[in-house]
């Protein structure tokens, strides 16, 4: 079995949000006011998870290729999750606490809650404001996914605005995100772990 490998990543999105509980907390303001509660139409929210999971998985990668092609961007470097191919408890690390833990959770309430409003706000009352909020978390969200290269940077950063757009249009409800974000990194490390994914 290899190694386990240490992702730094996590740690920095538990604290991020850590902390970004501290300061809403002083604001008198909770998660539930940025969508993360209970959503008032279950099927609604499961329907909006699945239609953006079908939108980041079939139809990103095919508007994206042309622009890394034209670019000439490598493959997505892989490396920093390890050797996931034939090691199962490697996979499950990063599919159960990582993938659906700090990713999909902490990272939708990370970059398209507490961020995105922040942004929003330090644009004013322009009618603009949450275009740019939703631009400006979306470049966030792709930087620090540097690690994966500049192609990683790109679908991270393309993830964002999808997620800005979907997070808008459904009333600002964090759960279809969540579940979007979760099932794309379970198909990704799945993929990786049965050697159907290729380490740039």
């Amino acid at each position: 079995m290899a190694g386990l490998t240490f992702h730094p990543g996590a740690v920095a999105v538990v604290a991020a949000v850590l902390l970004a509980t501290l300061l809403l907390r002083r604001r008198h303001e909770s998660w539930a006011a940025l969508g993360f509660c209970r959503p008032q139409r279950l099927g609604s929210a499961i329907a909006w998870g699945i239609g953006t999971f079908a939108v980041l998985l079939l139809l990103l990668p095919v508007l994206l290729e042309p622009i890394t092609v034209a670019l000439r961007f490598p493959p997505q470097s892989l490396e920093r999750l390890g050797d996931l191919q034939g090691d199962p408890i490697q996979y499950w690390i990063l599919l159960l606490p990582l993938g659906w833990g700090t990713a999909a959770f902490g990272e939708e309430l990370l970059y398209r809650g507490f961020l995105n409003a922040r942004l929003t706000q330090l644009f004013g009352e322009s009618s603009l404001a949450p275009v740019f909020g939703g631009l400006g978390q979306a470049v966030l969200f792709g930087l620090v996914h540097l690690y994966l290269g500049p192609t990683g940077v790109l679908d991270a950063f393309a993830i964002g605005l999808v997620a800005a757009g979907v997070y808008a249009a459904d009333g600002r409800n964090l759960w279809p995100l969540i579940i979007a974000h979760g099932l794309v990194d379970t198909v990704g490390l799945t993929a990786i772990h049965l050697g159907m994914a290729h380490h740039g």
